[in-house]
């Protein structure tokens, strides 16, 4: 079975694992540089409305590899950053 990114399949439960794919934002920026802390900000704005809809917040701020360490295989993930 084909899964792209575009299909239904690509969003069904993985039988094996019990899983399924989970929409994260991860937050970037350095937060004692202000205008490198947009990421952090943006995400502060409206982390409420995301966890209303199950979308989970990440706090990456200057840890790429903390940000990386929360991310499973199907989730969809969205990057806030100043770059």
């Amino acid at each position: 079975m084909n899964k792209d990114v575009n299909s239904f399949e690509s969003s069904k439960i993985d039988i094996v694992t019990n899983t399924c794919p989970k929409i994260k934002v991860i937050a970037m920026g350095n937060v004692l540089m202000k205008d490198d802390a947009i990421g952090i900000e943006v995400a502060k704005g409206i982390e409420e409305r995301l966890l209303e809809t199950g979308i989970e917040v990440i706090y990456a701020e200057t840890d790429v590899q903390y940000g990386i360490s929360n991310i499973q295989e199907n989730d969809f993930i969205f990057v806030l950053d100043a770059a």
